[in-house]
């Protein structure tokens, strides 16, 4: 089956579609089409290993962020435990310079993650370290 309009290319992030959707023929069928695939994750996973690039990305543990869930309406803060790992990168370096490549310039991504800035502080003083 050909996708129309066909896929030129897939960019995955943390996701191992590969094994966690239904129709793994169907997966396999779109990764051979596609002429590029990019896979994000910090895992090397079957989905990762059939991609044309594999960029490492950081865990929960390797970065400071504000985190919320869907079990509950609040907001915490998550402060970094450890270094990042060998060459692995946050979500946002990974889209920003992927923006910055396209010429997107000040991106949403961007914009939204420097919003942060100097705003960590009153968030640290209330974490459970």
């Amino acid at each position: 089956m050909e996708a129309k309009p066909p896929v030129k290319s897939i960019f995955i992030t943390r996701s191992n579609p590969l094994t966690q959707l239904p129709d793994t023929n169907r997966v396999l069928a779109a990764f051979a089409q596609s002429q590029f695939n990019v896979v994000v994750d910090f895992f090397l996973n079957d989905t990762a290993e059939m991609a044309h690039l594999f960029l490492p990305c950081t865990t929960f543990l390797e970065e400071q962020d504000v985190v919320y869930s869907s079990w509950s309406h609040y907001l915490s803060y998550s402060p970094k435990a450890v270094e990042p790992l060998g060459q692995s990168r946050s979500d946002h370096h990974i889209f920003s310079g992927l923006a910055q490549y396209m010429n997107l310039g000040a991106s949403l991504i961007f914009r939204l993650r420097n919003g942060w800035k100097g705003r960590w502080s009153p968030w640290q003083t209330t974490a459970l370290l």
